[in-house]
């Protein structure tokens, strides 16, 4: 029992920072990973905007103070779905300033500032689907092992998990106006950057400008075929939350900018 002073403290800078919005938008500020990746965006879905309205180190050092929580609170599995939100949001927060500098590269025709900035985008995601699927409550493959078992027969198990996966995803057709309007940060869910950059980077060795035209389309077919797809994933947690969020902190937080009750 008790309230842990460290854990009470990044709570208390949260509720003044993060979780404390007053630019009158309709919501939190949204994750840049479960965008349909463009340039020049500015939202992620029709009520989800990007621009944060709050300090993201005040996210890192609260992540600190969750980290230094006592062994028993560590383990439990509410504590560490909290702390794997946490630092998704860390990971979200630095994933959107590194597209704004792959955006820049691009827009002074920097191949090689395109192509840094690129494959840091791209670990970013790998180290969050690492974080998320290390968390029973975070996977994608258990939403549609559920979403199927409620079917009797091989037709209903198909449009199910078709439902399961348009929901989270395109809410609609392929053109729909609503697509990510219920995104999911879901481990398997968060590598749509992966084509993006791909093809930011052949249009760059080609010579040739983005055609988003093309692109449109090219992701919105991947979309929809996904949708359709039966691929499996996992259901069961992959790897440790709490050595992830350690990762997280270790790899993309100013080290000796935090402070932690009673160590500094």
């Amino acid at each position: 029992g008790g309230i842990d002073a460290n854990v009470a403290h990044g709570l208390d800078l949260l509720a003044g920072s993060a979780w404390n919005c007053s630019t009158g938008q309709m919501g939190t500020s949204a994750s840049v990973v479960a965008a349909r990746p463009e340039f020049n965006m500015t939202q992620v879905s029709c009520c989800a905007v990007l621009q944060l309205y709050y300090n993201p180190a005040d996210v890192e050092r609260a992540l600190a103070m969750f980290l230094a929580a006592p062994p028993a609170l560590l383990k439990s599995p509410l504590f560490r779905y909290d702390l794997t939100e946490l630092a998704a949001q860390v990971l979200s927060n630095k994933m959107l300033e590194t597209y704004h500098s792959f955006q820049a590269a691009y827009d002074a025709g920097e191949q090689a500032g395109v192509a840094a900035a690129g494959a840091t985008l791209l670990e970013i995601v790998t180290d969050m689907d690492a974080l998320l699927s290390a968390d029973a409550l975070h996977l994608l493959g258990t939403w549609l092992r559920d979403a199927a078992a409620w079917a009797s027969n091989e037709q209903e198990a198909s449009l199910y998990s078709y439902n399961a996966r348009n929901q989270v995803t395109l809410w609609g057709p392929g053109d729909s106006v609503l697509t990510q309007y219920a995104y999911k940060l879901w481990g398997g869910l968060v590598k749509a950057f992966y084509q993006f950059i791909a093809y930011v980077e052949s249009c760059m060795a080609k010579g040739q400008p983005f055609d988003r035209a093309h692109w449109d389309t090219t992701i919105e077919e991947f979309e929809v075929s996904w949708c359709r797809s039966n691929d499996s994933y996992a259901v069961a947690p992959v790897g440790d939350t709490l050595a992830q969020a350690q990762h997280v902190y270790q790899k993309y937080c100013a080290q000796g900018a935090v402070l932690v009750l009673g160590t500094s």
